[in-house]
């Protein structure tokens, strides 16, 4: 499967969203108000290890931006070892998983533009208290 269309990182709780298939002259919209994912990820019981890596996660949403099944993936990571990105993308699964329950509220004609997403959680640049 391929995940070109949306790419978004979340970093110190807020996402960002750029996607070939919007024009370049307009401001891209702010996909943490449409794919709230942040106010899920729990980092705080991650080991030191996971909470130094980051994890991109792709995964595909239907037409009612519910998550497809089957589609949540890692797809990289960087960071201290494997068990390290495995414990950082379950954290991640998590919050999409959560947040996502009821699908996210996006914009029906923009369709094409964020069926398919890729986020990444990157616990580095966040505060944690």
């Amino acid at each position: 499967m391929s995940w070109p269309r949306v790419h978004a990182v979340l970093l110190c709780g807020a996402l960002a969203l750029s996607s070939h298939a919007l024009a370049a002259e307009e401001p891209a919209p702010r996909l943490s108000e449409m794919i709230p994912v942040a106010e899920c990820w729990n980092v705080g019981g991650l080991s030191a290890e996971a909470v130094r890596t980051s994890v991109t996660v792709a995964f595909s949403l239907d037409r009612a931006g519910k998550l497809v099944d089957g589609s949540l993936e890692m797809v990289e990571w960087d960071g201290a070892d494997v068990a390290a990105a495995e414990e950082a993308y379950k954290a991640a699964r998590r919050a999409i998983l959560i947040c996502g329950r009821q699908g996210f509220a996006l914009p029906a004609e923009q369709y094409e533009a964020w069926r398919n997403i890729r986020l990444t959680f990157d616990p580095r640049n966040m505060v944690v208290s």
